[in-house]
């Protein structure tokens, strides 16, 4: 009890969200910081409401409502969003973070983020930033012997226990015994999930899957696709990683070869409706959340070169080297191309089903993977593909708002209440009319307190 007290004290103390529903707020007017008016997407279901003022003190919304509501106390702070919207700050759930690219999502307005592999000696550097956006980790992800993790320095790989596994990026688990041990270390790190990766053999995969829940971790998983190793490489497919229990299944994946065991072509289109139908239907009954990530393969897939207009665009022509390899790739590999659309067409047509079926859907970039897939602005192009691929504009603000914040396990995130965290921003115009406008950001605030980025219009003295 003692150990889970401690866990709990240390993901409050660095992400500073909270699990529980029930949030309430006390305030005096005295300690009200910044006064916030305009429209408001408040993040839950479809509620837009007009002429509403927001009242923060510190790092938490104190009151909701109309002005009458939420009388503005003299001498504080005040934005008025005029003809903007005022929205919860972003959560992008799949991201690849480093140093020198972190203040980009800020600039983004995504005021959380989930890094999807990395170091624990990385993931410590990250923390110590003091301008950036909330942070959960995995750590290193698990992965069998023959992981191909191994093409990116053979010393980033180890064993659980290894000396250098605080520098790797890859834990090697090829037994039950091993999985369990890995887990319990990231466990003992304080890492948000597991994530386990598509070369772990199906009772290794068990095990760490297991493991985790019995350690109160949540399970990410990245199975491969067409275009990596999905149908070539791969051990676990989508409902053996749902029938393990895993949490969230990353870029749609492990679906090409679950629809090939069902005795489907997933080279061949059309895709036969009726295994779709089965891959659905299977995520939807176990709650499983899929985050497809849908920016990536299609940048892949399609040619992308109108960046122009995502935030993060600014920065991004002083750093065009980090992304060559992503765009060297896709220009001069076609087969590539087409194993990346197919990819892109049936992760969006299991996303679209299970949307219609009222399955979880959560927003990641995957960032900075892909061709101009920029840290920050990935997540704005993830939003338009899925606006795309059958949800409405505030639906696909959802994935990246209160439905992110639920997989998190975070109930104060994502959501514009009485006592959640002041994560907010504000853009012009109305994006639950144009997924676009989600782009135009004029403000951006993070517990509570005003973000001064490049990217933003001139903020007010604080």
């Amino acid at each position: 009890m003692t150990k889970f007290i401690l866990f709990i004290a240390f993901v409050l103390l660095v992400t500073g969200c909270a699990a529980s529903t029930k949030l309430t707020a006390r305030y005096a007017p005295d300690e009200v910081t910044l006064a916030l008016t305009g429209r408001l997407v408040i993040g839950i279901g479809n509620q837009v409401l007009e002429q509403q003022q927001l009242l923060l003190a510190g790092e938490r919304i104190v009151c909701v409502g109309s002005v009458k509501q939420c009388p503005l106390p003299d001498g504080v702070p005040h934005i008025d969003a005029g003809d903007g919207t005022m929205l919860p700050g972003l959560i992008d759930l799949h991201v690849h973070l480093r140093a020198h690219y972190l203040d980009w999502f800020l600039a983004a307005g995504v005021t959380s983020v989930r890094d999807a592999n990395n170091a624990m000696s990385q993931i410590e550097t990250l923390l110590a930033i003091e301008k950036r956006p909330r942070l959960f980790w995995t750590g290193p992800l698990l992965d069998g012997s023959n992981t191909v993790m191994r093409h990116f320095g053979a010393d980033g790989v180890v064993k659980p226990g290894a000396e250098q596994q605080h520098t790797a990026w890859t834990l090697d688990v090829a037994t039950a015994a091993e999985a369990e041990q890995a887990v319990r270390w990231l466990a003992s790190q304080g890492a948000s999930f597991v994530k386990l990766y598509e070369q772990l053999e199906p009772e290794v995969y068990q095990a760490a899957a297991t493991e985790a829940r019995a350690q109160g971790m949540r399970i990410m998983t990245d199975l491969g696709m067409h275009n990596t190793r999905g149908l070539t490489a791969a051990k676990v497919d989508a409902l053996q990683a749902i029938t393990a229990g895993v949490h969230t299944i990353e870029h749609a994946s492990g679906y090409a070869l679950a629809y090939q065991r069902l005795g489907g072509d997933p080279n061949r289109l059309p895709f036969d409706e009726a295994l779709i139908e089965q891959l659905a239907q299977a995520t939807v009954r176990a709650g499983v959340a899929i985050v497809p990530t849908l920016s990536v393969s299609y940048s892949f897939a399609d040619d992308v070169d109108q960046i122009d207009d995502l935030p993060a665009a600014r920065q991004l022509k002083a750093n065009q080297e980090m992304f060559s390899w992503y765009q060297q790739t896709a220009q001069g590999r076609a087969g590539h191309n087409e194993s990346s659309k197919l990819s892109h067409l049936l992760a969006a047509t299991v996303v679209k089903r299970v949307h219609q079926l009222g399955g979880i859907i959560g927003a990641g970039s995957d960032a900075p993977a892909g061709v101009w897939n920029l840290p920050g602005g990935g997540i704005h192009r993830e939003l338009e593909l899925l606006v795309r691929h059958g949800l409405t504009p505030i639906e696909a603000l959802e994935t990246a708002t209160r439905t992110a914040a639920d997989i998190l396990g975070c109930q104060d995130l994502g959501r514009i209440t009485e006592g959640a965290l002041a994560d907010i921003i504000i853009v012009a115009g109305n994006p639950v009319l144009d997924i676009k406008q989600s782009r135009q950001l004029s403000w951006v605030i993070k517990n509570g307190v005003i973000v001064k980025a490049p990217a933003f219009a001139e903020s007010p003295e604080e």
